[in-house]
C-alpha cells in the first residue's frame, strides 16, 4: 500500500518506557485515521528486535524490529577493519534471535590472502559470511530476497573504485 503519515499517540510514550522509543523501523502498528489525520494507536507484538544496550545503564535503543537478517558490514580495506565492531554486531543479532551475516567488502582493494583471513575468522564460528567489492552487487542475493534486512558497520562500504551513486543500502525487504 501507499506510505501513511501518522502521528504517535501520547499514550504510547507513556507506555514505552522500557525501551528509548516506543517505535522502531520495522514496526507493525495499527492505525487510526480521523478528520485530524492519522495516528499510530498500537504497536504490535515483535517477532525479532536488534537494539543498542546504553554503556551508562539507561533505556536501550531499538534499532529495528521484526528483522529477518542484519548484515554487518567488514570492509577489507579503507578504513581497517574493525573486528570489534563486526563482532559487537553479529553477536548482538544472535543474542536477540536474528539471523548475522558478515558481509566483507572492498575486496578488491585489499589482498586475497586478507579477505580470505576475514571470512575465516567468521566462517570458523558458523557465521555466513559473504565476499563483495561492494554490497550493491549484493542486493539481489537469494540470501536477503523477500526478508527484511538491516546492515550494520561501514559508513561507506563501497571502494573508491565504484561510483558511490552506486551504492544504496540493504534495507530491503
Amino acid at each position: 500500500g501507499e506510505p501513511i503519515f501518522c502521528s504517535v499517540r501520547g499514550r504510547l510514550h507513556r507506555f514505552g518506557k522500557a525501551e528509548r522509543s516506543p517505535l522502531a523501523a520495522g514496526d507493525r502498528v495499527l492505525v487510526l485515521e480521523g478528520k485530524g489525520g492519522a495516528s499510530v494507536d498500537r504497536v504490535l507484538p515483535r517477532r525479532s528486535r536488534f537494539a543498542r544496550e546504553s554503556t551508562s545503564g539507561g533505556r536501550p535503543q531499538v534499532v529495528a524490529a521484526n528483522l529477518d537478517l542484519v548484515a554487518a558490514l567488514l570492509p577489507a580495506a579503507e578504513p581497517a577493519p574493525n573486528l570489534r565492531l563486526t563482532d559487537r554486531v553479529v553477536v548482538a543479532a544472535a543474542a536477540q534471535g536474528v539471523e548475522g551475516l558478515v558481509v566483507v567488502s572492498k575486496t578488491d582493494l585489499a589482498p586475497a590472502r586478507e579477505v580470505d583471513a576475514l571470512e575465516s575468522i567468521y566462517a570458523r564460528a558458523g557465521v555466513a559470511v559473504v565476499k563483495s567489492t561492494c554490497p550493491i552487487f549484493f542486493r539481489n542475493s537469494s540470501k536477503l530476497s523477500g526478508r527484511l534486512s538491516l546492515a550494520e558497520g561501514s559508513r561507506n562500504p563501497c571502494s573508491t573504485r565504484v561510483p558511490f551513486r552506486a551504492w544504496s543500502p540493504l534495507y530491503m525487504p
